[in-house]
């Protein structure tokens, strides 16, 4: 008899954000290790924070999308257009995010809890399903998976890609940290971690930390990494014409932390220097256009040389690594970067801009054939780097060189592997 898991994920094909790709994995690679997956997610996501793509489940992999009563981003924003108004006569302007924070608890996605939760447990009774995996953010999909666990008395796994709570991330403001909702969330959090039977987490320094807050939880956390799609890394396509830096993913997720501007100054300076290089030069942002990234690039001058992608789907970005000359990696502590691993399994020189990202940065030292590793304020070095590589580029020595033990070790099935054996712990011992 087939062993059964339920994966909750709030992101999940169609929606083509980086964070469904683990669940995706998942739910494609489970089945090659004794699980059959059963994957609830939403059939309408809220637009400002996804991006709806045209990927779509893997072939034979069941899948249920339940409805989202409401839409709190939505609704929030008008609260927030209503007292903007009023506001202003006492010099005062409420920022949307404030509004937000201060009502979305759990999170913004709370309208998707009650449906879910209802075709959830209709899903482990009519499948006998034997474990419940929820897979956050958003943490709503964990408060979903542990009100199943408590009807069904099931097996509950809290996957997670992000810390759930901001008191773990690095970009949270000051007076979000103050905030009664983020006492709430923090609660909320404890309570997860307490009850869950396991935990996954994507990074050591991650688990590490949660750790130091709680210890009680030394024996039921791992680390699963992210990884690469193997399957989609076979091709060979022909480099651009010219020397080409790729960078993709959302540039200002951590702007606070870390921003592609500098890079911007870096290039500005190094066309002053040489105007001749503009015409062999090219920066490929593929990801989010977003209007600070859009000022960004008017204000360095580098309308002609920065050009905006958009969105494309996973197989589209891993060709434009492939195709690319130098690979920029944004890195900031306690995060291991998705696309990190597909650059390291593209086998291309990786020009690494990082705060304080060990762990990123060790995995990228031992298995990328060329990385340089700079940090925000060294725009001389940064030049130095592009310059190093530009100059390899125009006399034909850059190269792609994989790593065989990279590729084994970083694929997603292989990541899926280590679920697995996780999964199956938390079965009843054979009779």
């Amino acid at each position: 008899m087939k062993k059964k898991v339920l994966i909750i994920s709030y992101y999940y094909p169609p929606i083509a954000d980086v964070g469904s790709q683990r669940a995706l994995a998942f739910s494609k690679y489970l089945p090659e290790f004794g699980w059959e997956p059963y994957v609830l997610s939403v059939k309408n996501p809220d637009k400002t924070w996804c991006v709806i793509g045209e990927e779509k489940p893997p072939e034979g992999v069941s899948v249920f999308y339940t409805l989202s009563l409401f839409n709190l981003t939505w609704i929030m924003g008008k609260i927030n257009a209503l007292l903007t108004k009023p506001l202003k006569i006492f010099g005062l302007e409420p920022r949307k995010t404030i509004i937000l924070n201060l009502f979305a608890v759990p999170d913004q996605f709370i309208g998707w809890i009650p449906l879910s939760l209802l075709k959830g447990l209709i899903l482990v009774k009519k499948h006998n399903i034997d474990v419940i995996l929820a897979t956050c953010k958003p943490i709503s999909c964990g408060i979903i998976g542990y009100l199943l666990k408590i009807i069904t008395k099931k097996p509950f796994i809290l996957d997670i890609r992000d810390p759930l709570s901001p008191i773990f991330g690095n970009t949270a403001e000051v007076y979000y940290k103050l905030m009664p909702s983020v006492y709430l969330l923090k609660k909320i959090e404890k309570y997860l971690l307490r009850k869950a039977d396991k935990i996954t987490v994507v990074t050591n320094s991650m688990k590490q930390k949660y750790l130091s807050n709680y210890p009680l939880l030394n024996n039921k956390i791992n680390t699963i990494y992210n990884g690469f799609m193997e399957e989609y890394f076979s091709i060979n396509p022909e480099p651009f014409d010219k020397f080409t830096i790729v960078y993709v993913g959302s540039p200002y997720l951590y702007h606070k932390e870390i921003s592609l501007e500098v890079i911007f100054e870096a290039l500005q300076i190094m066309f002053g220097k040489s105007k001749n290089l503009k015409e062999n030069i090219q920066f490929l942002c593929v990801g989010e256009n977003s209007v600070i990234l859009k000022d960004a690039i008017n204000k360095y001058g580098l309308e002609d040389i920065v050009k905006l992608v958009g969105y494309v789907s996973y197989q589209q970005a891993v060709e434009y690594i492939y195709k690319s000359s130098l690979f920029l990696v944004l890195v900031v502590p306690e995060t291991l970067p998705v696309k990190m691993f597909d650059g390291l399994a593209v086998g291309i020189p990786m020009l690494v801009l990082s705060k304080e990202g060990e762990e990123a940065n060790e995995i990228i030292r031992k298995f990328s054939n060329q990385a340089y590793f700079v940090k925000q304020h060294e725009i001389e070095y940064i030049i130095n780097c592009i310059e190093d590589a530009y100059n390899q580029w125009f006399s034909k020595r850059l190269r792609k060189q994989k790593d065989e033990e990279y590729l084994y070790l970083f694929s997603r099935r292989n990541s899926v592997r280590g679920s697995s054996k996780i999964l199956d712990s938390l079965l009843p011992p054979n009779p």
